[in-house]
């Protein structure tokens, strides 16, 4: 199935060194033009002459440039199968396998997230403050302008909100992890594991990449009308637990947290903490988010994430027990990173703003 995976300087990972996604077990050319059997009922529109897999790639080269550097394609029937009872499906617009693209990101996305902080347009601290979610906005603003810049490449484009249609009659639709709203909310945690992104460990309310562990953030989930991965393509076998091993380990954890015990593993690194008891929960992967609010575990609260966050960082260090030293060095969070992940605290954004800035001179 293909996969994007983004990174550089990276040797031993399934990543390409440059900004081009390695394409694994690629089916299809990668041409504008798929093969000209499809099974798929819309097969005689013209939508259905624009390869999904073309159409992923530029969307994944683009998004790699503004932070979200992990993106895979899979059949929204897929998640559609899957989701529970009350919340809405991912719409489908008539067709028997249609696109859908997951959005992510990895550490990947710090820096250029606070050089856009740092930009003209954005350098007022004042502005910071007023803006109740940063990463939300930024998130709300680039997913948008990147799908609209690749679908110009195939036809012209007018935008109304979330969801748009293009002159040939191509529609999409984006969801976020932070929407509330009923008609809009998605299980993004299920549909990244039903996707194959990453396993979710339901023990830990983590999801799990085989290669970047734990350290993920889910972004959105944009539906195209587009034909997409056919189901025969698409593995249907459960996606594995990269480390099946430590669920005891996480049960236990999870369970001492839960009922106040102070944490046993010494052995796993301690985030820096300068604010542990200002908080408010990030729309990032973490046990508490918004994406996760049907399926989590009613013992957990937001208190519990705000005023001990650093007991998750741990329980998140625990669900990564399977990553070498240097996929830990390259993907685990920053430790500003991971204190404005869990805590929302501006003064944090301020504070590494600062220091980038100081370092400039």
């Amino acid at each position: 199935m293909t996969s994007y995976y983004l990174s550089k300087n990276t040797t031993k990972l399934p990543y390409n060194a440059s900004t081009k996604p390695l394409i694994k077990n690629r089916r299809r050319s990668s041409s504008l033009l798929p093969p000209s059997s499809s099974s798929s009922s819309s097969s005689s529109s013209p939508n259905s002459q624009i390869s999904w897999l073309k159409v992923t790639e530029l969307l994944a080269q683009r998004l790699y440039t503004l932070g979200f550097d992990l993106v895979k394609a899979f059949p929204a029937q897929r998640y559609n199968a899957k989701v529970p009872i009350g919340i809405s499906s991912l719409p489908t617009f008539g067709r028997n396998n249609t696109l859908a693209v997951v959005v992510a990101n990895t550490k990947h996305f710090w820096e250029i997230f606070l050089a856009h902080l740092a930009s003209e347009s954005r350098k007022s601290c004042g502005e910071i403050d007023l803006d109740p979610n940063p990463i939300d906005t930024y998130t709300k603003s680039k997913i948008p302008q990147s799908v609209i810049e690749i679908l110009t490449k195939f036809s012209k484009v007018y935008s109304n909100r979330t969801k748009a249609s293009i002159s040939s009659g191509i529609d999409y639709d984006i969801r976020y992890s932070f929407d509330k709203d009923k008609s809009n909310f998605v299980a993004l945690q299920l549909l990244a594991h039903e996707a194959r992104l990453a396993y979710y460990n339901r023990l830990c309310g983590l999801n799990v990449h085989e290669v970047a562990g734990p350290w993920i953030g889910l972004r959105a989930v944009v539906t195209f009308d587009l034909d997409g991965p056919e189901s025969l393509e698409f593995p249907q076998h459960e996606l594995p637990n990269p480390y099946s091993e430590g669920d005891l380990m996480l049960k236990t954890e999870l369970s001492m947290i839960l009922n106040n015990i102070p944490m046993v593993t010494s052995r796993l690194p301690s985030p820096t903490l300068s604010h542990p008891t200002i908080a408010s929960d990030d729309s990032n992967n973490s046990p508490n988010s918004d994406a996760e609010k049907p399926e989590r575990n009613p013992l957990i609260t937001s208190s519990d994430i705000r005023h001990e966050w650093y007991k998750w960082v741990k329980l998140r260090d625990l669900a990564g027990g399977f990553m070498t030293d240097k996929q830990r060095e390259r993907y685990r969070y920053s430790e500003e990173q991971l204190e404005y992940h869990y805590t929302h605290n501006k003064a944090v954004l301020k504070l590494a703003l600062s220091k980038r800035k100081y370092e400039k001179l």
